[in-house]
């Protein structure tokens, strides 16, 4: 049995997750419907949008070194691993 988890977002900000057990055959036809929604807020995407976002640089700046260099770590990671995912 899979676990379906929805995300809702209202102006790009998660409000909620609602998690729910499903069997395997709607969970694919889930998945699938969701693919084809533009709606869709992707994991990768939404967390690229907000390391990028003015509110998280300036709480990255009064943050230790170290953790601002982790965060630019993390930040081409993603950028790395989207831009290989788009290309496939």
């Amino acid at each position: 049995m899979a676990l379906l988890v929805m995300q809702v977002a209202v102006s790009g900000e998660l409000v909620e997750v609602f998690e729910m057990p499903v069997d395997d055959v709607d969970g694919h036809r889930m998945l699938a419907a969701a693919n084809e929604d533009d709606r869709v807020i992707h994991p990768v995407v939404e967390l690229r949008r907000r390391l990028d976002g003015v509110a998280t640089r300036l709480a990255l700046r009064e943050l230790p070194s170290p953790v601002q260099a982790a965060a630019q770590q993390l930040k081409e990671s993603i950028e790395s691993y989207v831009g290989a995912v788009q290309r496939l």
